[in-house]
């Protein structure tokens, strides 16, 4: 039915979240500051590394890894 039909994408979208939030909760706290306030948050890369004190090409790595690991977790 109709409600089914909308229901259904809304409950793989909430599994994918639970997947991922569960994959960054793997990873070091490092890692997921990183890509929580570059992807949540919207800071830039730029920004994250000046915040943090690390440079640029390290909060890309971080991010890289990270998103690599959620897309592991939900894919598997």
């Amino acid at each position: 039915t109709g409600v089914q039909t909308c229901a259904l994408p809304i409950l793989v979208a909430r599994n994918t979240l639970q997947l991922c939030l569960a994959a960054l909760g793997e990873l070091p706290e490092i890692y997921r500051h990183v890509f929580l306030l570059h992807r949540v948050d919207g800071m830039a890369q730029g920004d994250v590394a000046t915040a943090l004190g690390i440079p640029k090409r390290t909060v890309e790595r971080y991010i890289a890894k990270a998103l690599a690991h959620c897309l592991e977790r939900v894919q598997a």
